[in-house]
């Protein structure tokens, strides 16, 4: 029975060090739900930016202080995640942690698309700026 005490007490130490870890856990995608890997995601408050995995993933289990040593996720406390990847829109997303593992998610980018559109208008070169004479460069003795 005294062997067993120890064990079970570290037993239950183990299990409470395991359920006890802080850490917001989310998956950035496409609009087709495909993962979006290099995408940039960062935490306020908490200094914390990072990128995501080639699934999409990303896990922070700190934060930065003011002088960028790393701190615990505080519990019980309102956090904003801000997505961005180019070539996409950038999202946010608040939220309000209590403790242990917190997943957001999926977070979904838009593509951002450019339109160009053709006035109808035809450039007339001399309307445009006189064009410059010079080809190269100018070497010095020359």
């Amino acid at each position: 029975m005294r062997l067993m005490t120890p064990l079970v007490l570290a037993g239950c130490l183990a299990l409470s060090a395991c359920g006890s870890k802080r850490m917001i856990t989310g998956m950035v995608t496409d609009a087709a739900g495909q993962p979006l890997d290099n995408a940039i995601v960062s935490l306020e408050p908490g200094n914390v930016e990072l990128v995501t995995d080639r699934q999409g993933q990303f896990t922070i289990d700190y934060l930065r202080t003011d002088d960028a040593s790393r701190t615990g996720i505080g519990k019980r406390q309102t956090y904003l995640l801000d997505v961005f990847k180019p070539g996409f829109s950038i999202e946010q997303l608040e939220f309000y942690y209590k403790s242990g593992e917190h997943s957001v998610g999926p977070i979904e980018l838009t593509e951002e698309v450019l339109r160009v559109q053709d006035d109808g208008e035809n450039l007339v070169p001399s309307m445009q700026a006189e064009p410059t004479l010079t080809g190269g460069a100018a070497y010095e003795g020359q």
